[in-house]
């Protein structure tokens, strides 16, 4: 497995960042301060993404989870905290390792095992296909997404996404060979962590179905709609990944 690019900051419960696909943990970076102060928080790159030097053969991202964070908290329980392709893996570890999940904060998460719609198969074909003629071009053609980035970002987050995009540009083209995990899926009854699961008003329908299937199989898990926002509301607003984590640590049991 690659040396990964990870970094501990902040002072508190441990917690863990799991970034989005296509994009790194830097989309952290403008609220790392934030989180710090409510807790001690590990980010970084899976293999092949961001800083990140790619594997040599497939990943399990499950396991690479597992090794960072035991590497930056030994075996203590850990929230995890994790948007879109974040999200998805944060339900994967959590249905293998409960016991190493002190609370669950998912953003617009995917699920392993759902069936994509069409729709959100032609629209990611349509990002893909821009990817082909470089990051600048990918990077257009997700600004322009409805659900990705329905609102205009502050300059400063379209100029970090921008140069995230265009240098894992190579994502969309060649994604890494990671090993397929077991569905969730029908397993989502292990899912034993409070927490919440959080979707942007704007996000795509297939998001919304999949935050009902799982809170509706966990009822440990709150569902939460965030008004007025897309797919990435840490994106929109910077201070809202912090606000969310607030309100959510003082309901968790102490490990």
């Amino acid at each position: 497995m690659a040396a990964l690019h990870w970094t501990v900051e902040g002072d508190g419960p441990p917690v863990v960042l799991l970034h989005a696909g296509g994009l790194d943990s830097r989309m952290f970076e403008r609220d790392v301060c934030g989180l710090a102060r409510l807790a001690r928080v590990l980010r970084y790159d899976r293999s092949g993404s961001g800083r990140s030097p790619a594997s040599t053969g497939p990943v399990d991202r499950v396991e690479e989870l597992r090794m960072v964070r035991t590497m930056a908290f030994g075996d203590r329980p850990a929230v995890l905290v994790g948007c879109s392709l974040g999200g998805q893996l944060a339900v994967d570890f959590a249905v293998r390792y409960p016991a190493l999940v002190a609370g669950l904060l998912l953003v617009g998460p995917g699920l392993s095992g759902v069936e994509v719609s069409d729709d959100r198969r032609a629209r990611m074909a349509r990002v893909a296909a821009a990817a082909e003629q470089g990051g600048d071009k990918l990077a257009d053609a997700w600004f322009r997404d409805p659900h990705l980035a329905p609102h205009e970002f502050s300059s400063a987050t379209t100029d970090l996404v921008r140069t995230m995009l265009r240098d894992n540009v190579d994502l969309f083209l060649i994604p890494p060979a990671s090993v397929a995990p077991r569905p969730a899926l029908g397993r989502l009854d292990r899912l034993a962590a409070a927490g919440h699961v959080l979707v942007g008003e704007h996000d795509d329908p297939d998001n919304h179905a999949i935050a009902r299937v799982i809170t509706r199989a966990a009822p440990a898990l709150e569902l939460h709609l965030v008004p007025g926002a897309g797919h990435f509301p840490m994106l929109e607003r910077v201070g809202w990944l912090p606000r969310a984590l607030a309100t959510l640590l003082p309901q968790l049991k102490p490990p």
